[in-house]
């Protein structure tokens, strides 16, 4: 008994993994000015609202350098944490294995000259990266250092995220010397760039208490060996249109 317009409904699939559904989307198909979006994760419920989404995605190119004499080889690996989805999960203050990775990676080359051969760390765009793999090498000299050095952080990483990740691991185990490295003025560069990313809750809403109004996620950061490039990607997501694009441009000043 209800009086209203005209009503388009439209029904869209395979978001989480492509968005193939929006993207088959015609052109002039929809006729309405007004959208209210209905999307929801749980039987029952309807959001009529939805934080917009933008892509962050940066590329370092590096030239491959020999390994010097003298070095030994390890793989440091971030696993154990939990992870979750980058937009439902993103207030309960997990780890970000990315982020924790390139922690240890900053702090081992400013005391044992740690050299980074390759870095493989999240696989989804729109998850909370639960784990980062790398290979680096140190001079035989500053070995047992680093080992001392990577157990200690450990500690720290692990007492700070104890409420939240109680399984998190980070590793270091003897490996196979890489056939060269990443040079050194790129590795310094990404690990900066790594480190000052936002990443987490950026502001919570003002006009609903509880709720991100913005938010990022530092989802994937991969290297190609045969490619010489390193990518990264990050979602960026707020419900304020001007908020997101102030946060895509501090990404931008991040990364240049």
């Amino acid at each position: 008994d209800l009086s209203h317009g005209p009503v388009e409904a439209l029904f869209t699939a395979t978001e989480e993994t492509g968005m193939d559904g929006a993207n088959g989307l015609k052109s002039g198909m929809l006729k309405g000015d007004i959208l209210i979006n209905m999307d929801s994760e749980d039987e029952g419920e309807l959001y009529v609202g939805c934080a917009g989404g933008e892509d962050a995605t940066a590329k370092f190119s590096f030239t491959e350098v020999p390994v010097p004499a003298e070095s030994i080889a390890f793989k440091l690996n971030v696993t154990g944490l939990k992870g979750g989805h980058s937009g439902l999960d993103i207030n309960l203050g997990r780890g970000n294995a990315n982020k924790i990775f390139f922690r240890v990676l900053k702090e081992a080359y400013k005391v044992c000259g740690l050299r980074l051969a390759s870095i493989n760390g999240g696989n989804l765009r729109n998850a909370i990266p639960r784990e980062a793999f790398g290979v680096v090498t140190v001079p035989y000299a500053t070995a047992d250092k680093l080992v001392g050095l990577v157990a200690g952080l450990t500690t720290i990483i692990k007492r700070e995220l104890s409420a939240t990740e109680p399984t998190l691991k980070i590793e270091l185990s003897k490996t196979e010397m890489p056939a060269s490295l990443i040079d050194e003025k790129t590795q310094i560069n990404l690990t900066h760039a790594i480190v000052a990313c936002p990443n987490g809750a950026i502001r919570m809403s003002d006009s609903m208490p509880g709720l991100v109004e913005t938010s990022t996620n530092l989802a994937i950061v991969k290297s190609d060996n045969e490619a010489k490039t390193i990518s990264i990607s990050c979602l960026m997501r707020s419900s304020v249109d001007s908020a997101r694009a102030e946060l895509g441009s501090r990404m931008d000043s991040v990364f240049t």
